[in-house]
């Protein structure tokens, strides 16, 4: 009896073993993500914003909400973005998390652009990780005429399916930050952030708005 039950436990070790080793072997393990990047996009967002606030100005954030669809890039922007307001002493208006599928093109529903462009001032500023406010004329007719600037993420194809330059005319934008053109193949060696930004991305404002890359020359990233 007692050498069925050693037989029986040592059989049962074997398949477990197994098993986890079948499991290990065969799922596939998450890509390992290096966080410089969006870390990057995070904190220079956050300085693009600090150059416009004005005096006694609130920053709005619009971001991905990743409770439901997690995303680890959108919570390294996001942490390195709060990390330095906090160290400005910048207070956070608000963290408007939108429920969309990572999979899905980013876009904010105009109706929520146009609530944070008629409640802020023009002393505060909205910054957009999903994008440029793209409104329709009624609702643009409806807005202040000195409204809270805003600093939108527009990499990508952003620039080719958004006319960029009519929103900095219309003053709905203020920075955009779009993605780099052919960045180089070999990576950034050191750790410092503008640095990481600099190979991937641009800084776009009404004083260079010929950077803004032409339907050919947008990345597809």
């Amino acid at each position: 009896m007692q050498r069925t039950t050693i037989k029986t436990i040592g059989a049962t070790l074997v398949i477990v073993g197994a098993v986890v080793f079948l499991y290990f072997t065969m799922t596939p393990s998450a890509p390992i993500i290096n966080p410089k990047p969006f870390e990057a996009l995070g904190q220079t967002a956050a300085e693009e914003a600090h150059k416009w606030i004005g005096n006694g100005g609130r920053v709005a954030l619009i971001s991905r909400d990743t409770r439901l669809f997690p995303s680890p890039h959108m919570d390294y922007m996001r942490g390195a973005f709060l990390k330095y307001l906090r160290q400005l002493k910048i207070s956070v208006l608000a963290t408007n998390l939108l429920k969309e599928d990572p999979l899905r093109a980013a876009r904010v529903p105009p109706a929520d652009y146009q609530e944070l462009l008629q409640k802020l001032t023009d002393k505060d500023v909205i910054v957009s990780f999903l994008g440029p406010p793209i409104l329709s004329p009624e609702q643009k007719k409806k807005l202040p005429e000195k409204g809270p600037k805003v600093v939108a993420l527009c990499t990508g194809s952003v620039p080719r399916q958004v006319n960029l330059k009519e929103l900095f005319a219309e003053n709905l934008l203020q920075t955009a930050i779009i993605s780099r053109p052919n960045p180089e193949t070999v990576l950034p060696k050191n750790g410092n952030l503008r640095t990481w930004f600099d190979h991937f991305y641009l800084i776009v404002t009404s004083a260079n708005l010929n950077d803004l890359p032409g339907p050919a020359d947008t990345p597809n990233r």
